[in-house]
């Protein structure tokens, strides 16, 4: 299941603006990472020098609003997420009005491409565990549904505007989850024994 959830986690971040470092160097691991994928994706739509630095300033001022907020202790929980929401959709909609018809176009074409890929790893999975689970017709139509219903609340999720990406993340990380368990639920004692051998065996190859 963790290599459905990196699939769930790359759909979210083709949809937002990652926040980028200035630094590189001084920046934390976890901020490294993020710079490294907006990299990625400004290579993908051929980001030009200016996009590249009024994409920094958006983050930043978007880092610094949010700042501000977590810091602000005078206000409700129910208006802190409000307020929350409110940033990251207007974050959302400054990356958008960044992009040029072209690139906002290739970014549809990427998130429909990463969704094939998504659906074709999952069908080949399947695949390889009924026969390795010697899963029965019905376990598969099951695990199917299971699946069927994962990619449409992900989709519920990742569409809601007035969510906040923070919020959309730990929702998604939870939907994984349930979904791990739902999907154990279908199998056998004796299919979960052989599946975490197999998952063991795969981790030890590398």
């Amino acid at each position: 299941m963790k290599r459905i959830f990196l699939i769930a986690a790359t759909l979210i971040v083709a949809n937002f603006a990652v926040q980028a470092q200035q630094n590189d160097e001084a920046a934390p691991p976890y901020h490294k990472h993020r710079h490294h994928q907006f990299n990625d994706l400004s290579k993908q739509l051929n980001f030009t020098d200016a996009q590249k630095q009024e994409f920094k300033t958006i983050n930043q001022n978007f880092h610094n609003k949010m700042e501000a907020l977590n810091k602000n202790e005078d206000i409700t929980v129910r208006s802190w997420k409000q307020q929350k929401a409110d940033l990251a959709k207007a974050h959302k909609a400054a990356f958008q009005n960044l992009l040029t018809p072209d690139q906002k176009e290739k970014m549809k074409e990427m998130r429909q491409m990463a969704e094939t890929k998504f659906r074709e790893r999952s069908e080949h999975r399947l695949e390889k565990m009924k026969t390795k689970l010697n899963l029965s017709d019905d376990q598969v139509s099951k695990i199917k549904s299971i699946s069927q219903d994962f990619r449409s609340q992900l989709k519920t999720i990742k569409e809601n505007e007035a969510m906040a990406h923070s919020d959309k993340k730990s929702q998604i990380m939870a939907l994984v989850i349930q979904q791990k368990k739902d999907f154990r639920s279908v199998l056998t004692p004796e299919q979960i024994t052989k599946l975490d051998e197999w998952k063991k065996e795969k981790s030890d190859r590398f």
